[in-house]
């Protein structure tokens, strides 16, 4: 398989196309030299700032939604919130307001009758544990 997507690349133009192996050899030595050569690097977590409040909003309108929610939408909705809070775990948060958005998320709950609807444990600690990142 990779002799064919070597060749195909071979046909399409390309002059000499390394074997896997080598391509991660170079690679990682590219990428080891470019990191190197940086001093410090600098994140601009205001950049997620944005992101971080649209998902935040996003996903407390589906709670919302989900309070007055009937059988057949339950699940959609409650499936969206998961993949809203799913995303705002990997959204690196270091601004006060950030953290608190996440924690916010990271702690509802829905009280259903005799039940408590809740995130699973695993998605509320990437969502307090990534905080910090």
């Amino acid at each position: 398989m990779e002799y064919d997507a070597q060749r195909a690349g071979i046909d399409a133009g390309a002059e000499d196309i390394p074997c896997p192996t080598r391509r991660g050899i170079l690679g990682g030595l590219a990428t080891f030299a470019a990191a190197a050569s940086m001093r410090q690097i600098v994140v601009a977590h205001d950049q997620y700032d944005a992101v971080l409040r649209y998902l935040h909003s996003e996903f407390m309108d589906a709670a919302a939604r989900l309070r007055r929610a009937d059988a057949q939408t339950y699940n959609g909705l409650y499936r969206r919130m998961l993949a809203l809070a799913t995303a705002l775990s990997v959204v690196p948060a270091a601004a006060p307001r950030s953290l608190r958005l996440k924690r916010e998320v990271a702690c509802w709950s829905l009280e259903d009758g005799c039940y408590t609807v809740v995130l699973p444990p695993d998605l509320t600690a990437a969502l307090t544990g990534n905080c910090a990142t």
